[in-house]
């Protein structure tokens, strides 16, 4: 349960981040007049909505001819992240929106899990290039004079990001285990920090101490999660007696209910749809 609200957490967090994105790549210079950005938000809804148009009219009756090689699917959904991201970039977006907007218009497909299992190499590619790029442009010579600013934020996050979730889980009736879990599951800064960063520095508008700053803070809260959630069960029953205050008396039940099935089947899309017929 706590990664189902995690994800859903996360979502809501990263459209929240693209909004950001669109802000500071409208902004430039560090100003947003009124008008534009009216005129940049009707541009955004109306590129959003031909995509989609697009992908339900056209994409959705190709995709059986699509999927007949392998090949041609890897390059038409490589195609279509960079025709869509180019897209909104003269539109005056910043790339990473319109591959946002690519990407989840592609999950649409049918065979959207292919897609992405072909382009995972190409995307664990482009992850490591650009960390590389991001540590290129850190400014070493600042990292010593901000690492304790970067420590004392780097925890503010790790432990303060979970009590605040915490909390609000409480009040809404979930149980301390599933708030403590997910609260350890967001306790660090999202990757799209990164990217605002890099986006504003690009544009005038801080500093490459600043991205240095929020660079490090990344590493640390990314890196440091990653153990907290790995060891979450461990963490929790240390814990477990200090959690009560998180919890109501009366709590959500969080049992999934069972259904009893005829059959399962596996591989729906692999030609089980004609089993499907048969049964």
């Amino acid at each position: 349960l706590h990664g189902k609200i995690a994800v859903g957490f996360l979502l809501v967090q990263d459209l929240i981040a693209a909004f950001a994105l669109v802000v500071a790549s409208a902004s430039g210079s560090g100003s947003l007049s009124y008008e534009n950005a009216l005129s940049l938000g009707a541009k955004g809804l109306v590129l959003g909505a031909s995509v989609f148009l697009v992908a339900y009219l056209v994409l959705k009756p190709m995709t059986n001819f699509l999927a007949r090689s392998q090949e041609l699917l890897f390059l038409f959904a490589i195609a279509w992240g960079f025709g869509i991201a180019t897209l909104f970039y003269e539109a005056g977006f910043s790339l990473e929106i319109g591959a946002l907007l690519a990407g989840v218009s592609l999950s649409t497909m049918t065979y959207a899990q292919e897609v992405g299992t072909r382009l995972r190499p190409l995307r664990d590619f482009f992850i490591v290039v650009f960390f590389i790029a991001l540590g290129a442009k850190l400014d070493i010579n600042s990292i010593g004079s901000q690492m304790w600013d970067a420590i004392i934020l780097s925890l503010f996050v790790l432990i303060g990001t979970p009590l605040v979730i915490m909390t609000i889980m409480g009040i809404l009736g979930y149980t301390k285990k599933t708030s403590f879990k997910f609260g350890l599951a967001v306790a660090q800064i999202s990757e799209f920090s990164l990217i605002l960063m890099l986006l504003a520095l690009n544009s005038g508008q801080v500093s490459q101490t600043a991205v240095t700053f929020v660079t490090v803070i990344g590493i640390i809260t990314i890196a440091v999660s990653s153990y907290l959630i790995t060891y979450s069960d461990g963490i929790y029953k240390f814990l477990e007696k200090y959690l009560r205050l998180f919890e109501r008396k009366k709590v959500k039940k969080e049992v999934e209910r069972h259904h009893k099935y005829d059959a399962v089947l596996f591989g729906y899309r692999h030609g089980g749809s004609e089993f499907v017929k048969v049964f």
